[in-house]
């Protein structure tokens, strides 16, 4: 198996290499290259600057700011829809329910009046969880058979919220299981999670 994953090409793209559908189409010619010549996963982070919307979501809510929550919930619904061009409708739709999920997160925080280092972690993954979406949706549509694929699958890590660490030993062996499976695909794996 090790050997196997010799083979593998990790290509790992960042904020802005992921901001707006320019830079997305560029991303996308690079894995249908790369893919050419090795089975590629792909690792991907929030695109833009969608952690830090998402972080000043959370200081709304915290401090009970109701309309501006709202507000922004609504610009960040906009901005997403603008910049990264989605055009499959199961990936909208998906969006949307995300969205919804954050929205509801959001409200907990708002109620509570903090923001755990637990929920933190969980607000903090919708970005990479919407990157890995959209990226595999891209590449669907450039004809690459690609799939958004969880890290929370197969990444484990010991219960530090905010300041995890991995457990490499386990998070390796179940790298390795799935890994006969994405041959198939074009894993687009959410980047970094707690």
């Amino acid at each position: 198996r090790e050997d196997k994953m010799s083979q593998w090409t990790v290509l790992k793209f960042g904020g802005s290499s992921l901001k707006n559908t320019h830079r997305l189409a560029q991303v996308f010619q690079i894995i249908h290259r790369q893919r050419s010549q090795t089975p590629v996963a792909v690792v991907v982070s929030a695109p833009g600057d969608l952690t830090n919307r998402i972080i000043g979501l959370a200081q709304l809510a915290e401090s009970g700011k109701n309309y501006e929550l709202t507000e922004a919930m609504v610009d960040l619904r906009e901005y997403l829809h603008e910049h990264l061009g989605i055009l499959d409708e199961d990936v909208l739709a998906w969006m949307n329910k995300t969205l919804d999920s954050l929205n509801d997160y959001l409200h907990g925080v708002q109620i509570l009046g903090e923001c755990t280092p637990r929920i933190a972690d969980e607000l903090m993954s919708y970005g990479e969880r919407i990157s890995s979406h959209v990226v595999a949706s891209g590449l669907r549509t450039a004809g690459v058979k690609a799939r958004a694929t969880d890290a929370r699958d197969f990444l484990r890590t010991d219960s530090r919220h905010g300041e995890a660490t991995v457990d490499r030993h386990h998070t390796q062996a179940a790298i390795a299981n799935l890994a006969e499976s994405w041959y198939d695909f074009v894993p687009v794996i959410t980047g970094f999670i707690g």
